[in-house]
């Protein structure tokens, strides 16, 4: 059997957002990669990026290189991190050396409810909101929402030039006096409009409500686009995964967050 060595790829990143990629070659050939880096906005642990070739898994190629990249993660002194699709073979890997599960990410499509939105008082829904208010906002959901992996520093214009520009609608849940209570943003895809949002202030007494009108406008705007609302909700804040359980959404896919330690 020809022996697996570990060497050095071509990505190279330093200062405080480093990257290191390794790569696992068995006879001079690729088998596999990993990709260490420090996230931009998430401090507390390292993204790590593990593929195998099919024909390479369970030869120790994974195990190898999880082993070196733990060596980079023990040299910087934070623990990793990754996403893996629920019942995956990278999910059963995962859990196999010692990451466990930080947050369950679910992607469902809804329908729309017959007879339309009903309305709830005391909101106010804005479809075509000021982009500033918008970026500013989701700011605000996706701090509060990221207490599980908790973010670092980040301004409006950060989400703004990441998530909103690129949006193709956007819409704002406020109160009487103009409180943004929930945002979302909708992106076009082949299988119809992503929304991606939810309410500003999770485990506030408005935050189901806001959670509800947001999805009601979202499905006009999908609706407009001649396609299907999906929805990207994370388990936590619940609001948003509670409303949709109620509406009977289906799920498309699962992805786990899964950390060591």
């Amino acid at each position: 059997m020809d022996e697996l060595t570990i060497r050095s790829g071509e990505v190279e990143e330093d200062g405080p957002r480093w990257r290191r990629t390794l790569v696992a070659e068995r006879g001079g050939a690729r088998v596999g990669t990993v990709t260490v880096q420090a996230s931009r906005w998430h401090a507390q642990r390292l993204w790590i990026d593990l593929e195998v070739a099919p024909g390479e898994r369970r030869r120790g190629a994974g195990s190898a290189l999880l082993a070196a990249a733990r060596e980079l993660s023990a040299a910087d002194g934070r623990p990793l991190r990754a996403k893996v699709l629920a019942g995956s073979d990278g999910a059963r890997f995962a859990g196999g050396h010692g990451f466990h599960l930080l947050q369950r990410c679910r992607t469902f499509r809804l329908a729309p409810a017959p007879g339309g939105a009903a309305g709830r008082r005391d909101l106010v829904v804005d479809g075509r909101p000021d982009l500033d208010r918008v970026a500013a906002a989701f700011r605000d959901f996706y701090v509060r929402g990221h207490r599980w992996d908790p973010a670092g520093d980040m301004s409006a214009a950060d989400l703004r030039g990441t998530h909103v520009d690129e949006a193709a609608a956007a819409v704002l849940v406020l109160d009487r006096d103009g409180a943004a209570l929930a945002v979302g943003c909708l992106y076009a895809e082949a299988r119809g409009l992503l929304l991606s949002g939810g309410p500003t202030m999770p485990g506030g007494g408005r935050a189901r409500d806001a959670s509800a009108a947001l999805l009601d406008a979202s499905l006009a705007h999908a609706a407009s686009y001649g396609g299907a609302l999906c929805v990207e909700a994370d388990e936590y804040p619940s609001e948003m995964v509670e409303e949709l359980e109620l509406r009977g959404a289906a799920v498309l896919d699962e992805v786990h967050i899964v950390a060591e330690h």
